[in-house]
């Protein structure tokens, strides 16, 4: 499949450009890898051309609300399904992620994380590298942690939960195991919930727990078994 790509310092340039309202070409300085048919984004298109909308609709303000999470996660499951059959060569590839970013995701990126890129700051949220601060990239495996447990939902789930996803599944072990994940979103998700603190502490023993059993292997069963012990 061929696939656009962009390197470090266009994508920086073109952040610049995007910061002062600027609208650049960013398909004209696209690289092209890959063999075979080119990826068709008319349907990821579609899907964030009505997530837009519905931002619009409510005035694109970025104190709309003090909790961005829950459209993040929005986001993130209404495009997972195109963005998950791509093939893992192009996944893999931080100058995909990167076109991404300032192609596709610019309007989202701004609205996001608002504070930063007016401060003229966005190259951490558009470096593909970064896969728990590049926007796009977090988005997909903060759905990818818990798709394969057949409940992709769970990654909406959750409110005020920034420090749950980047640090204690994307960043860890947790976020390759989907039962184990969707066990963790659903503690969060209940009246048991912890807060920062107590989260931070059971995240740890959790991934203590890792280096003597390959919790990857666990089914949803004995995944659940594990993070309710692991709550006593």
């Amino acid at each position: 499949m061929r696939y656009p790509t962009l390197n470090l310092s266009c994508t920086a340039e073109f952040v610049k450009t995007l910061i002062n309202g600027e609208t650049p070409s960013i398909d004209a300085e696209a690289y092209w890898r890959g063999e075979g048919e080119s990826i068709d984004f008319a349907p990821l298109d579609t899907t964030l051309d009505v997530l837009h909308e519905e931002l619009r609709a409510k005035g694109e303000d970025p104190g709309l609300t003090s909790d961005k999470e829950p459209f993040e996660g929005r986001v993130a499951v209404a495009v997972f399904d195109f963005l998950n059959a791509l093939p893992i060569e192009v996944l893999d590839d931080p100058g995909f992620w990167r076109y991404l970013a300032v192609s596709r995701f610019w309007w989202f990126i701004r609205w996001r994380e608002a504070g930063p890129v007016g401060k003229g700051n966005a190259d951490t949220y558009t470096d593909g590298r970064r896969n728990t601060e590049h926007i796009p990239l977090r988005m997909y495996l903060r759905v990818k942690a818990v798709a394969e447990s057949g409940n992709k939902d769970a990654a909406a789930e959750l409110e005020k939960c920034t420090d749950f996803w980047r640090s204690h599944v994307i960043r860890v072990k947790t976020g390759t195991a989907a039962p184990l994940a969707s066990e963790f979103v659903k503690l969060q998700a209940s009246p048991l919930r912890l807060s920062t603190t107590p989260l931070r502490d059971y995240a740890k023993r959790l991934n203590r727990l890792w280096t003597n059993v390959h919790l990857g292997l666990y089914d949803d069963e004995q995944a659940k078994n594990v993070i309710s012990e692991l709550r006593k």
